[in-house]
């Protein structure tokens, strides 16, 4: 395949995302099928609104009499058009080379000796931890069980499965989110905004990466921590954390919430409960494989993952590669500093600045909830909406800050802020967390795109600086600093849209 024949594919596939995102938009505002209208409900103590069908975001949560799924043909058919899609893709590309060739190897060791895997030494290379090591084993059994040779297309779409189940959970996770805030069609439109976005699509199914698996259980961590499930979030965390090292970006989001109801509620118990769950969970996810290992074997893995892309920038079109410092070594001198010095002092500054966001955020919600208690007691409908968007918010706007300043980024890493931006979006509305995740995920899909191509062709010129590497990098530190400037002058009063 020519560098040429991935151009015309990935314009293709652009092209039917776009022909997608037309025809389900034409056929959800043609459909015949109305939403029940909503009675009016009271969303203060003297104030009413009447649902409109044109609203596409409510003023409030949803009342309890109203029938989920209006649209149950709609949203069967759009699944099945997105796992169609992937199906036919995922088999007809081999994806990126050495990341599927690492998968096909370690499914095949890990069923031939599953408790073996970590201690074959400098003979297997192995740099991901022990969680995905078990999904590897069930693929690399199924290979085995029906033979399946490791060359052949069909066992190519069985590495990348996972990885497109999860992009299809994740979708209807963000329409069920958005239950009684969107509208019936447009939570359809943007669970169609998440399954047919190219770079979700390009990665999961083409390139064969496991990154939208990580943006699921991030997801779920975040859901649980807004229901003040502190425990089964920690879970989450913990099993982010044993998939890939990245995994530990998303840790501070899990401290401050915590550090929330430490403080604010009382409740010091929960914490130590949670942080007993994240602890056992990784413990029993080690503990498989660290028979006849050194009892710090585990860290060691991840410090030699960490210390093995050792550059500014490897492949990320961020900050970094914006001064054309990609594949620069990291311990290079930008401005008097190191620019490991410059990314350890951004990975500190963000993760400051979301523990004020989270704080202002908890601070105001606090406020409201006093002010609720006061004046709408006795509602017989409980119609309120104290729904804590700061974890996905949290975790997106953290992410965003780390992949876009900090070092040792990868093009990949930024992929679970699109997942979270959108839940915010279905969560809070804003024009502006809609435009982020526009903006990143066209950033990120370009950015992929180009490594992707570069490599499959053994086309490696011009990775320090070109005018597509500084376009991608502009457009990346426009849309993290928009989120940023955007939330932080909010001071914790996250306005929704509601027209």
């Amino acid at each position: 395949m020519t560098r040429s024949d991935i151009d015309r594919m990935f314009t293709i596939i652009f092209i039917i995302s776009a022909v997608i995102f037309f025809l389900i938009y034409r056929w959800l505002k043609k459909s015949n099928t109305e939403e029940p209208r909503k009675k009016e409900f009271s969303v203060g103590k003297n104030h009413s609104t009447q649902q409109r069908p044109d609203v596409l975001f409510r003023a409030g949560p949803p009342d309890i009499r109203e029938s989920p799924g209006g649209l149950l043909r709609e949203r069967g058919l759009i699944i099945l058009m997105a796992i169609v899609l992937r199906l036919i893709f995922a088999m007809a590309i081999d994806g990126f080379p050495n990341d599927i060739a690492c998968f096909k190897a370690w499914s095949q060791a890990a069923a031939d000796d599953f408790a073996g895997l970590y201690s074959k030494g400098e003979e297997f290379f192995l740099d991901y931890p022990p969680g995905y090591m078990y999904v590897l084993f069930f693929l690399g059994t199924i290979r085995n069980l029906f033979s399946i040779p490791s060359n052949s297309a069909i066992f190519t779409l069985i590495i990348k499965t996972p990885a497109i189940i999860a992009d299809v959970v994740s979708g209807n996770i963000l329409y069920h989110l958005s239950a009684g805030r969107l509208s019936e069609k447009y939570r359809l439109f943007v669970m169609s905004l998440y399954l047919f976005n190219p770079v979700v699509f390009f990665l999961s199914t083409i390139w064969g990466q496991i990154d939208s698996i990580v943006a699921l259980l991030i997801l779920a961590a975040c859901i649980y921590l807004s229901r003040e499930k502190y425990e089964l979030a920690a879970v989450f965390f913990a099993i982010g954390v044993l998939v890939k090292p990245q995994g530990i970006i998303f840790l501070p989001i899990l401290f401050f919430e915590c550090l929330y109801i430490m403080l604010a509620k009382r409740e010091v118990k929960r914490v130590f409960i949670a942080a007993a769950c994240f602890a056992g969970t990784f413990v029993f996810g080690v503990l498989p494989f660290s028979l006849g290992q050194s009892p710090l074997w585990i860290i060691k893995l991840y410090l030699g993952t960490l210390e093995s892309y050792n550059y500014a920038s490897m492949n990320a079109y961020n900050f970094f590669s914006l001064l054309g410092a990609n594949f620069r070594d990291a311990s290079d001198t930008l401005l008097f500093f190191k620019f490991s010095t410059w990314g350890l002092l951004s990975i500190v500054m963000f993760t400051a600045l979301t523990g004020f966001v989270t704080y202002m955020y908890h601070k105001k919600r606090l406020v409201k909830d006093e002010l609720h208690d006061g004046n709408e007691r006795g509602n017989e409908n409980g119609l309120r909406d104290m729904t804590n968007i700061m974890p996905f918010l949290g975790s997106a706007l953290l992410l965003l800050g780390v992949t876009t300043f900090a070092h040792k980024m990868h093009e990949r890493y930024f992929f679970p802020a699109l997942l979270l931006l959108l839940a915010v979006y279905c969560l809070n509305g804003g024009a502006v967390f809609g435009g982020v995740y526009i903006l990143a995920s066209t950033a990120g899909f370009f950015n992929s795109l180009l490594i992707f191509s570069k490599y499959y062709t053994d086309n490696l010129e011009n990775m320090t600086m070109s005018p597509a590497i500084f376009t991608i990098s502009a457009l990346t530190v426009f849309a993290t600093v928009i989120a940023w400037l955007f939330t932080l002058r909010s001071k914790g009063e996250i306005p929704a849209s509601t027209e």
